[in-house]
């Protein structure tokens, strides 16, 4: 199966309507537009390959998500995904034939995912980080100084 998980962000309504077609369905194509956590959660484990193709992307939560569970992950090229997945996974630009090679490779050769170490991401982690930079600019005689 092929499974899709998330809202529609495609702009190409005919593409959407492929994806809700019976003929998808029969092809084992799955859309779950707006998953429950429960839901999330089973996708992520069961996936063999995440997959996040975007043009922009504030953070790339989903990513995130699936590097905790050691998934073996083929994203867009982009310097968030690079922050969050170091060395450890494959990018590619927005190439249909990119995309479609890697597909392929990874069908004839499936691998295991890397471990990604994510613990910087953690909230309490992010949440010290923040709280120590705050304290650095008032100790500080001026706070603009350390720009």
């Amino acid at each position: 199966s092929w499974v899709i998980g998330g809202k529609a962000g495609w702009e190409d309504p005919k593409f959407i309507e492929t994806l809700r077609s019976p003929e998808s369905r029969a092809l084992g194509i799955i859309w779950i537009e707006s998953p429950t956590d429960v839901e999330l959660a089973h996708m992520y484990e069961k996936c063999a390959l995440f997959l996040f193709s975007s043009l922009y992307e504030g953070f790339g939560i989903p990513l995130l998500e699936a590097l905790s569970l050691q998934k073996p992950a083929i994203v867009t090229d982009l310097s968030v995904f690079r922050e969050i997945g170091g060395n450890k996974i494959q990018y590619l630009k927005l190439e249909e034939k990119l995309w479609t090679l890697s597909l392929l490779n990874f069908s004839k050769k499936p691998s295991l995912g890397k471990k990604v170490d994510i613990r910087k991401f953690y909230r309490s982690t992010a949440a010290k980080t923040v709280s120590d930079q705050i304290r650095e600019v008032l100790k500080s005689k001026n706070p603009l100084e350390t720009r």
